[in-house]
């Protein structure tokens, strides 16, 4: 095994001398390549129990991982091994606070956990080189930065001993790895191939506001704080239609489990997430050529700056609730029986909630679905090289993440938008819209609910800031050049 990834380390030194982006880990690598060092061939491992476990992190043995990684090698890209890559991405997306103490399992030393760290950051590189799937080193630049892992510099320290420490020999690969890895990415001419299989739901933005044709239609929203300029436009619109709205479903502040799972979701970008939306508000935007939220507010001729004092000014409770699955929602919702819920946004919606729901939760997605699904889905199709897929879904919400029947499907170009932050933001304004437009359609029964296949997308997490540094310095010069 060890030969191997020796191996593997002077072949990436050969191929990637011009990557430079690392001066000492380049220095350490060129070392170890101009070693004289054995090249086997690819193991071939004689179990398949990748074939017969369920793909889990906890279940991922050091002998597992080999096996994975040999017949990746060989060429053994198949059902199982793609499901093995999917779930360990989406786990060490979703649990990297707790990644050390997963990969230790079964009494793994300190040591042995860093080692299968390595092991396994190395296997999503030669997954991505299968795939081209860029969220693999967006993984793999992330599991790098755990705390407890062997940093570069270290690793290099070690190089002077007489027989180096296998754990370093593979942080140095697994970091030359994820340097080619995002290099490959950084160039222009990466570009991703993906199948869509997407309902029929392409939609255009209404020229003029859809008004209801069938009176008596209630809706009740759902919020994520008394400040949303979004909930504002959306419900000002929605009152302008002739909807009426029996309650206001607003998320408190100020709860400590509400602000650990946004930090873990999120991380510091929720810092800077609050200071704008919390505290900027309208202040957080400039004049533009393209319309925004504030620009949306002033020409509905909203001029409250809560969501409370709008309810309150029509006539409309605003019941606060630590969660959208709290009692007091279900009361609200057992007590009203909406026709349907409008999602302004607050977090993720639990079963009993849906249940009660009516027709059910209409959200506004960020991403065109089903094949992007998650977070930074306006960055990754600009990763990936696929602008003519960057737009936004209006969908009912389910139990997994992003995957219910879709109502519309809706396409923003970047013109006016000189920044990718601007292109986001032109975004807003659009789905807030767009997102009434449909739920009045939806009322009037105008529309007609597709489905989407678990198997249709993937999900995405959120962008690495090297890579996100990268797609902004792409960005520009692309508009340069166009």
């Amino acid at each position: 095994m060890m030969d191997q990834e020796i191996r593997s380390l002077r072949t990436a030194w050969d191929k990637w001398t011009g990557i430079d982006p690392l001066p000492d880990l380049s220095a350490a690598a060129r070392q170890l390549a101009q070693a004289d060092f054995p090249a086997p061939p690819a193991p071939r491992t004689s179990g398949d129990e990748y074939r017969r476990v369920k793909p889990a992190l906890k279940s991922l043995t050091l002998p597992l991982l080999s096996e994975l990684r040999s017949a990746l090698r060989r060429g053994e890209v198949k059902h199982e091994i793609a499901a093995w890559a999917q779930t360990l991405l989406t786990v060490c997306e979703v649990r990297k606070t707790t990644i050390r103490e997963r990969l230790a399992e079964g009494g793994l030393s300190a040591e042995q956990t860093q080692q299968k760290l390595f092991l396994l950051v190395l296997f999503f590189l030669e997954y991505f080189q299968k795939s081209q799937d860029g969220r693999y080193v967006n993984v793999a630049i992330k599991l790098l930065e755990q705390p407890w892992a062997l940093s570069a510099s270290a690793a290099m320290k070690m190089l002077g001993q007489q027989q180096v420490p296998a754990t370093a020999l593979l942080s140095l690969s697994a970091r030359v790895a994820t340097e080619h890895g995002f290099a490959e990415i950084s160039s222009d001419a990466y570009h991703t191939s993906i199948c869509l299989n997407r309902p029929e739901c392409n939609a255009e933005h209404s020229a003029a506001p859809r008004q209801l044709s069938k009176p008596g239609k209630h809706v009740v929203i759902f919020c994520p704080n008394r400040y949303g300029l979004y909930t504002l436009a959306v419900t000002q619109q929605l009152l302008d239609a002739g909807v009426k709205i029996d309650a206001i479903l607003v998320r408190k502040l100020l709860n400590p489990m509400r602000l650990v799972t946004e930090f873990r979701r999120d991380g510091v970008r929720l810092l800077k997430k609050a200071w704008r939306k919390l505290v900027l508000r309208k202040h957080a935007y400039s004049p533009k050529e393209y319309e925004t939220l504030p620009d949306l507010l002033a020409r509905l001729k909203v001029t409250e700056t809560t969501v409370d004092a709008l309810a309150a000014k029509n006539g409309i409770p605003a019941v606060y609730c630590a969660s959208l699955n709290d009692l007091v929602v279900h009361q609200t919702l057992d007590q009203y029986r909406p026709d349907l819920v409008v999602f302004a946004g607050g977090g993720i919606v639990g079963p009993e909630t849906l249940a009660r729901a009516g027709a059910g939760v209409v959200n506004c997605h960020m991403g065109k679905l089903p094949q992007y699904r998650g977070m930074d889905v306006v960055e990754w199709p600009l990763i990936e090289n696929h602008q003519d897929d960057i737009g936004f879904t209006v969908h009912f919400m389910a139990k997994g993440i992003d995957t219910g029947d879709i109502l519309g499907i809706f396409s923003v170009d970047n013109s006016q938008a000189a920044t990718v932050y601007e292109y986001r933001e032109k975004f807003e304004k659009l789905m807030a819209v767009a997102l009434v437009d449909t739920v009045v359609a939806a009322l009037n029964s105008d529309l007609e609910r597709r489905s989407q296949g678990l198997e249709d997308g993937k999900q995405y997490f959120i962008v690495h800031p090297r890579l996100y540094q990268m797609l902004r310095d792409r960005y520009v010069r692309n508009l340069k050049r166009g």
